[in-house]
Formats: structure tokens, C-alpha cells, sequence
């Protein structure tokens, strides 16, 4: 079980224990781990299906992929919050933010975060050609594309599979759902929720301290 504290940290909210060194292997009980292995398996399935079953407003399979790296998977999020919210989602099972540390990571999250602005502002240039506005306003609303990037911070996390939300904005739902993806004006995290940016300022702090670290043992 994992033990988190109330810190002054950049996130607020930061675990007691090191980040695990257990292999990052698929977890069979991983509902994310289960979503990266059936990649591929619509493609094989023909017939004995209602073709309208477990999909979403734009037709899509509930967590079918819409892009994949050898290292991430995309896919839309079960509950969108915005007019568009996917996952951005490692192969490797790691558990959470605090799992994170070292250079290899921060290249990890560098791509996550690369890929979720990529998805995002194609989605928004999607959504502009096919709108049946006029010209100048489709214009003006293509002018005016804002993606937001965040993780929710552990324990609020839904699930311990690391993820990142990417919002092509503005968000929709109910005052619960805007709630539960908040930024806090100052830059400062919410206990529950940090942007990208934060996240990836702490992994780099994190890694320069345990540098200063190492190099103090030496």
C-alpha cells in the first residue's frame, strides 16, 4: 500500500516512499495495460458484433486507439471532460507520478507530452474543416485552440497506470467534472491535479537533486 503526505513540494502532494523498482511489465489486472494489449484486435474481428455497441459519439470503439508509438498509446478518454479529452498512455506499466526519476523518464514524459499536443491541435484542425460555419468564424475558432496537458496527482488518480489528460478545451460536463481537472492560478499545483509543466519542473528538480546527491557520496 502507498503512503502519501501533505508537503510544501511543488506538487503539494508527494509520496513517502521511493519510486518502485519493480519491472514495468503489463499487470494483468491493469485496465490500461488490457487496453494496450488488444491493440489490433478490432481488425481481426469480423462479424457476430452489433456494430453500434461501446462506441462514442463519433463512432468510436470505448478506448479504441486512435494513435501508437512503440513507446505510447492514444486513446479517448471514457468520459470526456472537453470537447475533445484523450490518454496518453506509457506501454511500460509504470504506477503513477512518483514513479518517475532519471533521464530516461524525462524523455518519456517530454514524448508524452509531444505526442498529446500533436493529437490535440489535429483534432481541433479536424473539428475546424468539417465545421459548418462560416469561413471567418471557423477562422477565428482555429485562432483561438487551447490544448491543456495534466496528470492528477495519487492518490486521485483513477487509475495506477500513468496517464496524461489531454484537453482540447473548453471543457464540458457538469461543475464536478471541471472541478476534478482545475488549475490553480499562480502556477502552483491543486492538490489533485498538475499540469504537464509542473509535473515535468518537479522530474527535472528531482533528478538534479539526486545528481547533487550522488556526486556528495562520491
Amino acid at each position: 500500500m502507498r503512503h502519501y503526505a501533505f508537503t510544501g513540494k511543488p506538487l503539494g502532494l508527494v509520496s513517502t516512499r521511493e519510486p518502485s523498482r519493480a519491472p514495468r511489465t503489463p499487470q494483468k489486472d491493469c485496465v490500461f495495460c488490457k487496453i494496450i494489449a488488444s491493440e489490433g484486435e478490432d481488425e481481426k474481428e469480423e462479424g457476430g458484433e452489433d456494430e453500434n455497441e461501446n462506441r462514442n459519439e463519433k463512432g468510436k470503439k470505448s478506448n479504441e486507439l486512435v494513435f501508437s508509438t512503440p513507446e505510447l498509446v492514444v486513446f479517448d478518454d471514457h468520459r470526456p471532460a472537453a470537447t475533445r479529452h484523450l490518454l496518453v498512455c506509457p506501454r511500460e506499466h509504470i504506477d503513477g507520478l512518483y514513479d518517475l526519476e532519471g533521464e530516461r523518464d524525462l524523455e518519456l514524459l517530454d514524448e508524452m507530452i509531444r505526442v498529446a499536443e500533436k493529437i490535440v491541435l489535429e483534432a481541433a484542425a479536424e473539428a475546424a474543416s468539417t465545421s459548418t460555419s462560416t469561413s471567418s468564424s471557423s477562422t477565428s475558432s482555429a485562432s483561438a485552440t487551447k490544448v491543456k496537458l495534466g496528470f492528477h496527482i495519487p492518490p486521485w488518480n483513477s487509475v495506477d497506470h500513468l496517464h496524461l489528460h489531454a484537453f482540447l478545451l473548453p471543457h464540458t460536463g457538469g461543475i464536478g467534472q471541471r472541478i476534478r481537472f482545475a488549475e490553480t492560478p499562480g502556477g502552483k499545483a491543486r492538490l489533485w491535479f498538475a499540469t504537464a509543466e509542473q509535473v515535468r519542473a518537479r522530474l527535472v528538480a528531482r533528478n538534479r537533486e539526486a545528481k547533487e546527491q550522488k556526486r556528495m557520496k562520491k
